[in-house]
């Protein structure tokens, strides 16, 4: 499973899980923007070990799936189209 959301005015790569703590999540989630938007500060709250990574960096982001190998490469890329992160998740 991987959940994508957005409208949260950060990115990030994390883990949910069945409690709020996310601990033993196995599944992905990616939040992606904020597009054009001031950043939410709350990005700062986002921390290990739930969360791999945070930023209010504007960006649009690319996701390829490749369901035969279980896998999704997400991309998130500032307003020149460079790559600001990278991520393979298992699926």
């Amino acid at each position: 499973m991987l959940w994508v959301s957005g409208d949260f005015h950060f990115a990030s790569i994390g883990r949910v899980g069945p409690n709020a703590s996310a601990l033993g999540g196995t599944q992905t989630e990616i939040l992606v923007g904020p597009g054009a938007q001031t950043g939410n500060p709350g990005y700062l709250l986002c921390r290990p070990p739930q969360f791999d990574w945070a930023s209010t960096t504007n960006n649009y982001t690319t996701l390829e799936l490749e369901p035969m190998r279980r896998r999704a490469r997400v991309e998130w890329h500032d307003r020149d189209g460079s790559v600001v992160r990278s991520a393979e998740v298992d699926l």
